[in-house]
């Protein structure tokens, strides 16, 4: 649902920085309020891999937020979702998480997508112009990180709204500085306002549960089931904005499913 929040914000004129702005202030307060209702929000070492990935979470949205604005949200936002790739491999890689066949062809088929999507065919045009190609896989590629780092946080025994709450506030405070810098004062337009706060609570929530899952189970296996999401708002640029449905773009987006069907068969079974 929040990718084509962001879109519809781009519709209407709210900014990248603006959005990012109110979605942070709006994501916070809701993570602190949990946090204190379940007495789980603490002061822990590990919660600042949440600043950390919070870092990588502004300009990854940043990115994906004024690539929506150029081009096709059916293109787009598969492509962006598609940074589960990097996640799983960070985390197989520096995590000590199971690598297995079923894993390796799931993060083979991710990559075969993003071609797919993005590489003109034979005969048919991209979607998406040549600056906002670039704006994506930028977001794709900063995109890798925030979970990864989410993940060292909970393993080094910090708390799920601990390390969102960190997340959060980085956000929050990067937002305002571009906001500052670029106006020269802080302040939100209606649209940003009126998209900002219900994607705020969306993420918050959507985030949480994800993260809650991370505590316990594989980033590199989690992640990617949760980027299903993009169906969803690929859908919703062919049936509803009236874009292009073409078999190199079906094909590509099958791929993104099996890449993610096959990355959560390769889910440990529990003995």
């Amino acid at each position: 649902v929040n990718d084509v929040i962001f879109k519809r914000a781009a519709q209407h004129g709210a900014t990248a920085h603006h959005m990012m702005m109110v979605l942070a202030l709006t994501m916070l307060p809701v993570i602190v309020i949990y946090g204190l209702l379940t007495r789980t929000l603490a002061a822990h070492p590990g919660a600042w891999w949440g600043a950390v990935g919070g870092c990588f979470t502004y300009f990854a949205f940043y990115n994906f937020s004024r690539a929506l604005q150029a081009g096709a949200m059916s293109v787009a936002v598969p492509v962006f979702r598609l940074f589960f790739v990097g996640t799983a491999i960070l985390s197989i890689l520096f995590l000590g998480e199971s690598l297995s066949t079923l894993k390796v062809v799931g993060l083979a088929s991710g990559v075969l997508a993003v071609w797919l999507l993005l590489a003109p065919g034979m005969h048919a045009k991209v979607e998406i112009p040549r600056h906002a190609v670039i704006r994506i896989l930028v977001a794709a590629l900063l995109g890798s990180f925030p979970f990864f780092f989410f993940k060292m946080g909970l393993v080094d025994g910090a708390t799920m709204p601990s390390v969102m709450a960190c997340q959060a506030a980085t956000v929050s405070a990067i937002a305002a500085v571009g906001v500052f810098v670029r106006e020269k004062r802080i302040n939100a337009p209606t649209p940003a306002l009126r998209h900002g706060i219900a994607f705020g609570i969306i993420q918050a929530f959507g985030f949480g549960i994800l993260m809650q899952g991370m505590v316990k189970g594989e980033a590199s296996i989690l992640v990617p089931i949760a980027q299903l999401s993009f169906l969803v708002s690929a859908v919703v640029g062919i049936v509803w904005l009236k874009e292009a449905l073409t078999a190199r773009k079906v094909t590509g987006i099958v791929a993104t499913v099996g890449a993610v069907v096959l990355l959560g068969l390769a889910a440990p079974v529990p003995p």
